[in-house]
């Protein structure tokens, strides 16, 4: 990595991607823009870190000038983004982006600007949805995601849309737990832990990101699916972020009093006919299966490789 001039900071845009080259190149085409336009004060790297054993997107990286290509074949989207981490050791501040997203224009300037306004180790900004299929009206609000106004701060930052101050990640270093590399939740982990030191994340509503949403996902399936992952990965939280039986015990009591409340408002829409608040029910009752789950030691691994 060559040193960026004197009073200029750099930002590396982090990109982990398995076996998704047409998307990617859709993605580091729309990034061009960023590179030769960077925030101002800034210089911007693009890094890609394929994940596929096979190294499938090695010439969709090789025929973008600007972009650095990072192997690492081990398996997991926890080990890809440490190798991005690493790949960006000398650089001010890194930008994660996935690999099925779009930026809008002016996207890194609005999380650089509010990084420098709000004085933030960590900014985030909206992930809007762009469906192949729109979703059963049934199906609508579980796609809704919330929006703050620019400053706020907020929970839950995901690594599809986020800047980080690189010293927050040290003094002690912290990374991407390699054990959530196959469930998912390696992002949401580090950011609380994160929180946990101090740092906490403010909103950029400018730094908008677009993500496709394949018509696989606008199914019942795949969002009871959902949820049952998101219940299972929070009691996992819990157990490796303090693992004491009385915080174990007020998860086991959550995880019931989710499915419980989860089937009663179930059956309370299917009786009205309201059909936004049976998924809405479901949903419930699916997330605290997973919390009941992953206190039986289950750990639900959405991105086992098959």
């Amino acid at each position: 990595m060559t040193s960026s001039p004197v009073g200029v900071r750099s930002v590396a845009v982090l990109v982990a991607t398995f076996r998704r080259p047409d998307s990617l190149g859709l993605l580091l085409a729309s990034l061009r823009d960023v590179v030769g336009r960077p925030p101002e004060g800034w210089r911007v790297r693009i890094v890609v870190c394929d994940n596929d054993p096979d190294g499938s997107a090695f010439d969709v990286c090789a025929a973008h000038e600007t972009v650095e290509y990072v192997h690492e074949p081990r398996p997991g989207i926890a080990a890809a983004r440490n190798a991005l981490v690493e790949a960006a050791a000398g650089d001010d501040a890194i930008a994660f982006i996935d690999d099925d997203e779009r930026p809008d224009p002016g996207w890194l300037d609005a999380l650089v600007d509010a990084s420098e306004r709000f004085a933030a180790d960590v900014v985030t900004g909206p992930v809007l949805n762009d469906f192949e299929v729109a979703p059963p009206s049934d199906l609508a609000s579980s796609f809704e995601r919330r929006r703050w106004t620019t400053g706020d701060r907020v929970p839950w930052p995901r690594t599809g849309n986020v800047l980080i101050r690189r010293p927050a990640l040290e003094d002690p270093p912290l990374r991407f737990r390699d054990s959530y590399g196959l469930s998912g939740g390696s992002d949401s982990l580090l950011f609380i832990e994160l929180e946990r030191r101090g740092i906490h994340a403010v909103w950029a509503d400018d730094a908008v990101v677009r993500e496709r949403v394949p018509a696989s996902r606008t199914t019942l399936r795949w969002v009871l699916r959902r949820s049952f992952r998101l219940g299972n990965t929070h009691t996992r939280f819990d157990r490796d972020l303090d693992g004491r039986i009385r915080t174990m015990a007020v998860r086991a009591a959550k995880a019931v009093g989710w499915i419980l409340t989860g089937a009663v408002a179930t059956v309370a829409a299917t009786a009205r006919g309201d059909g936004r608040g049976r998924v809405r029910g479901m949903e419930r009752l699916w997330r605290g299966a997973g919390m009941l789950a992953g206190l039986g030691g289950h750990r639900h691994l959405e991105y086992r490789r098959r």
